[in-house]
């Protein structure tokens, strides 16, 4: 189970009401979504950073802009799980812009400073 993204983040991408939809009311598929949307994160950002410290992170002390990115793949993938061929388009736009991001992260075209390097 993620501690890095709580139920309430979700509140700025989607509206509840759609997010029990998607999930059944069934938390055990929000901590699956969020689980993979972690891993896929970690995939881009382990070469130059903590990833391990970044997603221990809780509250306040959680980057926003990883928080934001994490919250829109993790919905990605529910949507994705109820039928690939129709997630929405926007919520499809929000997923590939969370990966343009951390493809460029990984090239080192974004450098954000607030981030733990990998010692």
């Amino acid at each position: 189970m993620s501690t890095f993204i709580a139920k309430v983040d979700y509140g700025d991408a989607i509206k509840s009401n759609i997010l029990d939809d998607i999930t059944e009311t069934n938390d055990d598929l929000l901590d699956e979504a969020e689980t993979k949307a972690i891993t896929f994160m970690k995939g881009y950002l382990n070469a130059r950073y903590d990833v391990n410290a970044i997603f221990a992170e809780t509250g306040d002390d959680r980057n926003p802009v990883i928080l934001m990115y994490a919250v829109d793949i993790a919905l990605y993938f529910l949507h994705r799980r109820i039928s690939w061929r129709d997630v929405p388009k926007w919520r499809k736009e929000r997923y590939d812009e969370a990966k343009e991001w951390l493809m460029k992260v990984n090239a080192q075209e974004i450098n954000d400073p607030t981030l733990p390097k990998v010692a």
